[in-house]
């Protein structure tokens, strides 16, 4: 089984493109990676930004996908985010994301999110806020227009194995939105992990690798 797992750009170890970093841009880097990484058909897991991104990405495309995995993430036209709320505010948000510049301010967050997080995984999530220039394109993403209105049944129409996997404590995206996929994807496999929260990869990685080779055979992929 090949597995490939890229940093989008501004995030993790990869460069900065230039901006506008906004929804179309992001899911037009895959239009361009995807087709250099040789990839005609393949099982997409997404989790976070990369929900919206690489489901925007899926459902332009369908006879590329042939399973969904997807974990804490949103793609609905109703989404709202208390703190995603805040960061659009003028000023409000410039300080905000400007504040995750500093190391200790960063780490000392996510470790109240993700306790189990090593120092390897918060230095590399760090990347993404390091500079000023990344803090601003993130703060332009998340204010970035909803681009989801008319996306409601095009994931389910897609055909193919969906697993649904949530954290049963998710700070930011409540296990609420795991059932509106349910909802939206009547077919799908829906497993919400109980006392994991946003980071379910780090809080649970045992659970979330057993569901996922599950999800994997379901899909027809072989060890």
């Amino acid at each position: 089984v090949r597995v490939i797992a890229p940093d989008l750009p501004g995030f993790g170890q990869s460069d900065l493109w230039q901006r506008p970093a906004d929804w179309p841009s992001y899911v037009a880097f895959l239009d361009r990676f995807i087709p250099a990484m040789g990839l005609t058909r393949f099982h997409l897991g997404v989790h976070d930004w990369g929900g919206p991104i690489g489901l925007l990405w899926a459902i332009r495309h369908p006879d590329a996908i042939a399973s969904l995995f997807i974990t804490d993430t949103a793609f609905f036209p109703d989404f709202t985010w208390e703190f995603g709320a805040a960061i659009r505010e003028p000023g409000r948000g410039e300080h905000l994301v400007e504040r995750l510049q500093d190391w200790e301010t960063f780490a000392r967050g996510q470790r109240r999110i993700c306790p189990g997080a090593s120092e390897e995984a918060l230095r590399s999530w760090h990347g993404a806020f390091s500079s000023l220039e990344r803090c601003h394109a993130h703060l332009e993403l998340y204010r970035s227009p909803n681009l989801f209105a008319g996306t409601e049944g095009k994931l389910a129409a897609l055909g193919v194995p969906i697993t649904v996997v949530w954290g049963g404590a998710d700070p930011f995206v409540p296990p609420v939105w795991a059932q509106r996929f349910q909802q939206d994807i009547p077919h799908a496999q829906v497993h919400i992990v109980e006392g994991a929260g946003h980071f379910l990869q780090q809080d649970a990685p045992q659970e979330v690798g057993r569901l996922l080779a599950e999800h994997l055979a379901r899909s027809g992929v072989q060890p």
